[in-house]
């Protein structure tokens, strides 16, 4: 009888060492390293994120992170956030959470270019303000014709001087002969509400622009002119130096009739 042939059992290769520990300390999330590897040679590691049911008094959450740091990282947020918001924030999708720490991290580059200090919730209030704005399917001169009645009104009521009631008046009616009149308040950029200003700018001192950005924010609630406030606070400095640079015939002009 023949022997069987031998084949050596092939020997296995072993797997890189890795490690898994606790981040913070006593918190219940664990951190895992995973080693990425491709025909089965080993190039890069990440990190993987565990965060136990028990914590966000839901379902168990998952979240991979490039490096070391990152992940510590992460898991130290998750922990502070969770025991802030216990199953409040929990209630959040994980794909509305990642949604948030995207624009969280745009507005924070958007505050360190600028130098402004914008918090998350004057953003988002900001925002749905912007895209359902009071005026709703309403034309800017309807708005406009609205307030002035109502300004009249208060006027014979004794409620508001004449010398409010026709200065709303004679703006607004300037402003609805621009491009702004038949125009959906909710369709009004900041773009549009800059070129108007910068238009006036030609005609009129800065201080009556002013009062004309005024009106602006009353017709639109504060709700576009808001946005555009910044590039006019930009501009504002340079108008004021072009007004004074200008002759004496055009600052006699600069009275509002």
């Amino acid at each position: 009888m023949s022997t069987p042939a031998y084949h050596p059992a092939k020997s296995r290769k072993a797997k890189p060492k890795t490690q898994t520990w606790e981040h913070p300390k006593g918190s219940g999330i664990r951190i895992e390293e995973r080693v990425n590897e491709t025909e089965g040679k080993a190039f890069n590691s990440s990190f993987r994120v565990r965060v136990p049911a028990k914590l966000t008094e839901g379902k168990r959450e998952q979240w991979q992170r490039k490096d070391r740091k990152e992940a510590e990282r992460l898991a130290e947020e998750r922990l502070l956030l969770l025991k802030k918001h216990g199953t409040e924030f929990s209630k959040i999708p994980a794909s509305v959470q990642r949604q948030a720490a995207h624009a969280w991290s745009l507005l924070d580059e958007h505050n360190q270019k600028t130098h402004l200090a914008l918090t998350f919730i004057e953003v988002v209030k900001a925002g749905m303000a912007a895209l359902s704005p009071t005026g709703g399917q309403r034309t800017f001169a309807e708005v406009a014709a609205e307030l002035r009645a109502s300004k009249v009104t208060r006027y014979k009521a004794g409620g508001l001087d004449i010398q409010t009631e026709r200065g709303f008046r004679k703006r607004s009616e300037l402003l609805e002969k621009t491009a702004l009149g038949p125009k959906l308040v909710s369709q009004i950029l900041p773009t549009d509400i800059s070129k108007v200003l910068t238009n006036l700018s030609t005609d009129y001192s800065p201080r009556s622009v002013l009062n004309y950005r005024n009106i602006l924010s009353e017709i639109s609630s504060g709700v576009i002119i808001n946005f555009a406030v910044g590039v006019f606070t930009a501009l504002s400095k340079a108008l004021i130096s072009l007004w004074w640079a200008g002759s004496p015939q055009k600052r006699s002009r600069c009275q509002i009739p």
